[in-house]
């Protein structure tokens, strides 16, 4: 079963079935989805359906009809385990045509399945998401698609900043056609920008012949200057990567993130090359005791400031050892606004070896969606500066 059958190549279609009583109980949420719409996308890949499932027979023979009617190939997860309810293997060896092949698990006990009906593929992983992502990458799509096997398409991610998506398009109002000239267009809103992604097709000169084309679009335009990557990383990958060619070191200092960018950061495997300490200083007396912010400071221009934000950043710097700190300070609310600094209002500082950036942000949103732009918004500032 490889990608010399014809029903698998660059244009078969995917889908996509979460089994688990939890999912549907609200009891935790799957990831799995997602993660492999961002890894089909970066592939050149459509996924064109998901769907979550009951753990029971009728259902999960429902759910695989009904995708197998929409797609060449459909991937389960979830139902493999020990536990009575895990039925996936039960249900799927007698439904599919022919022998079930085992997929091995190398971070877990239970294993995968890979099987045909009718003329399509079919594949079962764990839902663990670690041991789903692991065998996916490692076990089911080398051999799906081995290596060597040609591809005809691809996808060029552009990450923006600064611009909603409402405004960007607004404000660019030929953009998408002239883009859709090289391929299919999709618009991914993020916390303080869009992606703008862009699926070529064609042979591999075809395509980077598209991609020099569709930057040299963007060079001329209104959004050069709000590009920060033509990529697929996260912003915290790229930082992380911009850091780590550098030999360079990073901490934090955090006050209304509460240990956030710190968390995004550590999430990397690796990220310990990088990354070397935190100080979440949520009380006033914490930021003066350990990080030496003056009383003065804090007097002349309050917690929530440019001001103390950099004093914050400085005294991180020394009191880490690392070559650039960030820090923050500022009002996620719902509470403790004012009309001078109102909920959303954040100060930002990066303090490094030669240079020091600082700022005073607004932002709009639910408490967690500004803790999220928070952080986001000091990565970039980050990100700009390793940039030159």
């Amino acid at each position: 079963m490889s990608s010399s059958d014809p029903l698998l190549s660059s244009d078969s279609t995917w889908a996509f079935i979460a089994i688990g009583s939890e999912l549907l109980k609200g009891v935790c949420e799957d990831e799995n989805g997602p993660w492999l719409a961002r890894f089909l996308q970066s592939k050149g890949h459509r996924l064109i359906h998901i769907g979550l499932c009951e753990d029971n027979e009728k259902a999960i023979l429902k759910a695989l009809d009904e995708a197998l009617a929409r797609a060449d190939i459909v991937v389960l997860s979830g139902g493999l385990g020990p536990t009575p309810d895990d039925l996936t293997e039960g249900v799927l060896s007698p439904y599919v045509e022919g022998p079930t092949e085992h997929l091995p698990n190398p971070v877990g006990k239970a294993y995968g399945l890979l099987g045909r009906r009718e003329g399509r593929t079919l594949a079962a992983l764990p839902g663990v998401p670690v041991e789903f992502r692991k065998m996916f990458e490692a076990e089911l799509y080398p051999r799906l698609f081995p290596k060597g096997t040609s591809s005809d398409s691809s996808r060029l991610t552009v990450k923006t900043w600064g611009i909603g998506e409402e405004k960007l398009w607004n404000e660019n109002p030929r953009l998408w056609d002239d883009l859709a000239a090289f391929g299919s267009v999709s618009s991914l809103p993020w916390a303080l920008g869009v992606d703008i992604g862009v699926d070529l097709r064609g042979s591999l000169e075809e395509r980077k012949e598209k991609e020099q084309n569709i930057l040299d679009i963007l060079a001329k335009g209104h959004l050069k200057d709000r590009i920060w990557q033509v990529g697929e990383l996260d912003l915290s990958h790229y930082v992380f990567k911009l850091l780590e060619k550098r030999s360079l070191s990073l901490g934090f200092c955090e006050s209304c993130t509460g240990g956030l960018a710190s968390h995004h950061l550590t999430d990397i495997p690796g990220s310990s090359k990088v990354f070397k300490g935190s100080v979440v200083c949520y009380a006033n007396d914490i930021k003066s005791r350990v990080l030496g912010l003056s009383e003065k400071i804090l007097k002349d221009h309050g917690a929530v400031s440019e001001e103390t934000a950099r004093a914050l950043a400085q005294g991180g710097q020394k009191l880490l050892g690392v070559d650039y700190c960030l820090a923050y300070t500022g009002i996620a609310g719902p509470g403790g606004g004012s009309p001078e600094k109102p909920v959303g209002t954040v100060g930002i500082a990066l303090q490094g070896p030669r240079d020091d950036v600082s700022g005073l942000f607004h932002f709009s949103g639910s408490r967690t969606g500004l803790k999220e732009k928070f952080w986001a918004q000091g990565l970039l500032m980050l990100a700009r500066t390793l940039q030159g």
